[in-house]
């Protein structure tokens, strides 16, 4: 007699399997759609694509029995990226001028003087100093956009400061 065997059953034990990394689910997530994986499976999965491996329905929590885990999605993973890029960028711009020997003589003399002043002149000689060109050498074409997005924000401190000298002396 030949054996019968329950089709259903075999493609229901083969659906449970994680589509990631095709074994049982460890920790079983659930991410809105009918279709489970592993937790560690589908976060690591997340960090690329917020979007159902299987049916590419997107999705932006991975939920367990235990837990729900929110999921940032891609522009907002590359915005984080990119500022931080932009605020390593602007410590190194920061490092040149601390290790600038006139910047250093300027920030000695201004010590020793009116907080304000001190920090009006900061403002001026990084304003100056990204002006001049061959500042602009030392820098990598990569970090053009960044060194003109901190370019913009010394200018307008610089502006903010001159006109807040202004009110305070009226």
């Amino acid at each position: 007699m030949p054996k019968v065997t329950n089709k259903k059953r075999k493609h229901k034990a083969s659906s449970q399997k994680c589509s990631i990394c095709m074994e049982t689910p460890k920790n079983k997530a659930n991410i809105g759609c009918s279709h489970e994986f592993c937790r560690k499976c589908i976060i690591k999965w997340s960090k690329t694509e917020n979007s159902c491996p299987i049916c590419r329905r997107s999705f932006n929590t991975v939920k367990t029995a235990k837990s729900t885990t929110r999921i940032k999605d891609k522009t907002q993973r590359d915005e984080e990226e990119a500022f931080d890029r932009f605020e390593n960028n602007f410590m190194t711009l920061i490092m040149h001028f601390i290790f600038n020997r006139h910047f250093q003589f300027q920030f000695y003399a201004d010590c020793l003087m009116d907080p304000n002043q001190m920090r009006m002149d900061t403002v001026e000689v990084m304003h100056d100093t990204m002006q001049d060109i061959t500042f602009l050498q030392f820098m990598e074409d990569d970090y053009e956009h960044d060194i003109e997005m901190a370019f913009l924000r010394i200018t307008d401190l610089r502006h903010r400061m001159i006109i807040s000298r202004a009110i305070s002396v009226v």
